[in-house]
């Protein structure tokens, strides 16, 4: 159970208490040398704030000066120890009280879905299993300087109308309420991993978040039944896209210390770059699919949704907060690697998508879903990144929602070997890479934007949401096991509260890859059996690439590929 917060005459009393002892020590202080930031302006509805945009647009940039000898706080190391909670840790982040940032179109639609409803919200929950208790105290101490150092995490989501842009604003350090970004869950017993997944699934039932306050809670479970400890990490998707999320689990990673200095290093030169320009086509066809994707993307919200089956609701999508969940087993990252590097040009990705897509049509086929079936095919919404080629995962420090989203077929038929089927689902990944057709789709949207209504946005958000099937995603995080707050992580994986009935997550971590399947509560069907057949599906690909005769198996080439 969620610890009750403090009531308000204690907040108070306690945000007195450490404004006046923060005044004390500021009097008393020597001078140090430190970042400079520029003061804030009033703020009123004549004078608008520093602002950065989340587009890299920078009307009013406002940049903070460094001079010799200055010592970033970032920078620091754990040698110097973390200050007793929670004053002094809210001290020492240089905040900018009112500084405004402006958010991309989609943090934007994202903050406008959690602003009409919860259950149209979308939230990242990531689920940490850790070997030992680091203690509540250690935990909030050493994660509320790391995130707080990173300015969405101290600021709030604010428009001045439903079509005017979104901004992110920094509050005073003093109202950040660490007992409500920090809670303790599930203490009065040991779970196990299954009681914590349980939890999971229903914990968006009975809570709502304060939307006063930024938008993001890390719960944590001091003992489970295997002797460790968890963390639940809930994080709206309006402070950042995927490759962001990952770069904030890379900061919470004790990257200081001896352990973890080269995993952490490592970590961060395996996020996700510019997708490379796919070599199965020649000029003209690759212009072919280059005009094609512009009418695509134009036509986006016009596209035909797939039929409402087993794993998907109908037009109206989902609107239970209940979550189902289930983890598909593990597989060693280095057998991957092994059928890859036998197949002409493949990726890691590749190899996943074609497990991916055989383990769904042996579903399909033992719940006899004929919507499906007679069909043969479903598709599935993923994101793009439109980061340029090489950029970091944060914008100016911060993180963002630089992504747009494609569309992927899932073909369900049992014509040639796994190995045929495999080169056309890769010969779809590679048009995908060469169409323009999620980034027009996003610029179409960012232009309508400024002329619809709230409801009108969020409803042809969720449109274009429900179109597909389900949503997938793959993250990749480090691949040696990781330590936070000197706590060994022995497992993670990351599941979404989303408006979709279906959400497949693939996850990579120590050397292993799984999927999460989420399924909306209100469906019948049950995510254990969809992920039932993942690991014989695996190992029956793997048997077939292996057997093939020679070092390398060619991909088919079609006559007019070359033009």
């Amino acid at each position: 159970m969620l610890q009750q917060q403090q009531n308000s005459t204690s907040d108070d009393l306690d945000r007195a208490a450490r404004e006046a002892a923060k005044a004390k020590r500021d009097d008393e202080a020597t001078p140090q040398t430190s970042v400079k930031t520029p003061s804030p302006q009033p703020s009123s509805d004549d004078a608008e704030q520093p602002i950065i945009s989340e587009d890299g647009i920078k009307p009013q940039m406002s940049v903070a000066t460094y001079e010799e000898g200055d010592i970033d706080d970032n920078k620091r190391t754990s040698s110097q120890g973390f200050a007793r909670f929670p004053d002094e840790v809210l001290d020492r982040v240089d905040s900018q009280p009112g500084m405004k940032r402006r958010a991309s179109i989609v943090s934007k639609i994202f903050s406008s879905l959690q602003d009409e409803a919860q259950h149209k919200s979308v939230w990242i929950t990531g689920i940490l299993l850790l070997a030992e208790n680091p203690g509540i105290d250690k935990l909030r101490n050493e994660m509320a300087h790391r995130l707080l150092s990173i300015p969405r995490f101290r600021s709030v989501v604010q428009k001045k109308s439903a079509s005017a842009p979104a901004y992110f604003t920094e509050i005073e350090m003093s109202d950040i309420d660490m007992n409500y970004h920090f809670q303790t869950i599930l203490d009065e017993s040991t779970p196990s991993r299954e009681d914590i997944h349980a939890y999971v699934s229903s914990m968006y039932e009975t809570w709502t978040p304060d939307l006063t306050k930024p938008l993001w809670q890390i719960l944590f479970v001091p003992r489970t039944h295997e002797g460790g400890a968890a963390i639940v990490t809930r994080i709206n998707h309006a402070i950042g896209d995927g490759i962001s999320q990952v770069e904030i689990l890379m900061r919470l990673i004790d990257g200081d210390d001896e352990a973890d200095g080269a995993t952490s290093t490592t970590a961060k030169q395996q996020l996700p770059t510019k997708r490379e320009r796919a070599k199965t086509f020649g000029p003209l066809n690759r212009t072919g699919i280059f005009l094609g994707g512009v009418s695509e993307g134009l036509t986006a919200i016009m596209r035909a949704p797939d039929a409402p089956n087993s794993l998907k609701h109908g037009a109206k999508g989902a609107t239970s907060l209940k979550r189902k969940y289930a983890f598909t087993e593990k597989i060693p990252l280095d057998r991957i690697k092994s059928i890859k590097s036998k197949l002409d040009g493949a990726t890691i990705n590749d190899v996943l998508m074609l497990v991916l897509n055989e383990t769904l049509h042996r579903y399909y086929q033992e719940a006899g879903d004929e919507a499906v079936l007679r069909k043969g095919r479903i598709t599935a919404q993923f994101p793009v990144s439109t980061r340029s080629r090489n950029a970091e995962a944060f914008r100016n420090d911060d993180p963002c929602n630089s992504i747009a989203y494609g569309y992927l077929t899932f073909r369900f038929t049992k014509r040639g070997s796994m190995i045929d089927r495999f080169w056309r689902i890769k010969r779809d990944i590679d048009k995908i890479k060469l169409s323009p057709a999620p980034y027009v789709g996003i610029r179409t949207l960012r232009g309508l934007s400024p002329v619809l209504s709230r409801n009108m946005l969020n409803k042809l958000a969720l449109g274009v949401g429900t179109l597909a099937t389900g949503q997938l995603s793959n993250v990749v995080a480090p691949q040696e096991a990781v330590h936070i707050c000197g706590a060994r992580v022995d497992d993670m994986s990351f599941v979404l509260l989303a408006p979709t009935s279906l959400y497949m997550g693939l996850l990579s971590y120590n050397g292993f890859v799984n999927c999460a399947i989420c399924l909306n509560g209100d469906l019948p069907a049950d995510p254990s059996k969809v992920v039932r057949h993942w690991g014989e599906v695996f190992a029956d690909f793997e048997r077939e690439v292996l057997a093939h005769d020679g070092d390398l198996i060619s991909r088919p080439r079609r006559f007019m590929d070359k033009f």
